[in-house]
Formats: C-alpha cells, structure tokens, sequence
C-alpha cells in the first residue's frame, strides 16, 4: 500500500519534479504538496463512491428544528463527504448547513467517509490522486500551465480507469441503503 509520501512523490515525479522523503521536510515541494494534499485528496474521494469509503449510519436527531418545511434535522457525521443516499424512498429530504432536514425522527444514511489512512485506499484511486496532485502542483512547482493541463488530462484518464476497475469489485448488486433482498432476483 502507499503512503502519503508515496503518493506524492509519483505526483512530483509526473511533474519532473525532486522528490521528498517526508511530508515535514523543509523543502518547495513537501510546503506545497501539504497545502494541498487534504483537499485534492477530499475532492477525488467524494468525486466517485469508491468502495473503500462508502460507509452507513443511523443519525440522531437534534433536540433544534428546522424554521420551515421540516420537522426534524440530523447532524451529519464530521467525516461525510457526500451523501449517496438514505433509507427514504421518497428522498424528501434536504441536505443544508451539515445537517439533513427530514419529516420523521429517524434516518439512516449511505455516505462518502473521508479516509485518511492511505493504506485503505485502492491502487487505482493512488494513482488517480497522485494524477490530481500533479495538475494541481505543476505550475507552482514547474511553472507550467501546459504542464498542469497536460497533468490534468491524465488524472481524467486515471480516474476513469480507476473508477471502472473500483466498480468491478463485489456483486454490483443494488445502490439503495434500503435494499433487503428480492425474491425474484435472489432465485436467478
């Protein structure tokens, strides 16, 4: 599995870049990789539901209520990126201020969890990141703007391939959280 370094070190390879030996070190390239890292690392997880980060939960209710159109709100978990989907099937819910605003004082939720541990991450989406993180350093590091265009034309291209190869894992089976099974289907 890559680490973080790992990670950024094939994105400063792709940029012809030196490369560093820790996060902390005082060199251009480890200050400018850490002031972007958590963020393009956020915006690719929450850019596809990669298996890896798909989790669920029960939220609990809030003792505040919404001032119009809903009854109830739900704290969304800090660590949410994106939500995917929830157990209404009618999805007449809104997604406002980090909180879902729902009638009912339940709700359980399929969502987009941000992981910092590189060692859940899958091969492709290392390589995709690494792909983001090269378009997003080369013209600060490189002074390249083709440079960052070319790079991020290739993070377009690894993500897709990555995206394909993360959908091919498990059963593709059902995307709703509500899904308990079907007779029909299940007997095929």
């Amino acid at each position: 599995m890559a680490s973080q370094v790992g990670i950024v070190n094939l994105a400063l390879t792709q940029i012809g870049s030196a490369r560093i030996a820790s996060m902390t070190e005082d060199s251009e390239q480890a200050r400018k990789a850490n002031a972007v890292y958590d963020l393009i690392r956020d915006e690719v997880m929450a850019a596809h539901p990669w298996n890896f980060a798909i989790f669920r939960d029960s939220l609990a209710v809030l003792d505040s209520t919404p001032e119009f159109d809903y009854g109830y709100e739900f704290l969304l978990p800090s660590d949410c990126l994106r939500v995917l989907g929830t157990n209404i099937e009618e999805d007449d819910f809104k997604i406002c201020g980090g909180k879902i605003l729902y009638n009912s004082d339940s709700i359980k939720i399929k969502y987009i969890k941000k992981i910092t541990d590189t060692t859940n991450y899958s091969p492709g989406f290392n390589i995709a990141l690494a792909a983001r993180l090269a378009a997003e350093l080369a013209y600060p590091i490189a002074d390249s703007r083709t440079l960052s265009e070319e790079m991020f034309k290739l993070y377009l291209d690894k993500l897709k391939i990555a995206k394909s190869q993360d959908a091919q894992e498990g059963y593709p089976g059902y995307q709703d959280v509500n899904y308990d099974g079907n007779d029909w289907l299940d007997t095929r």
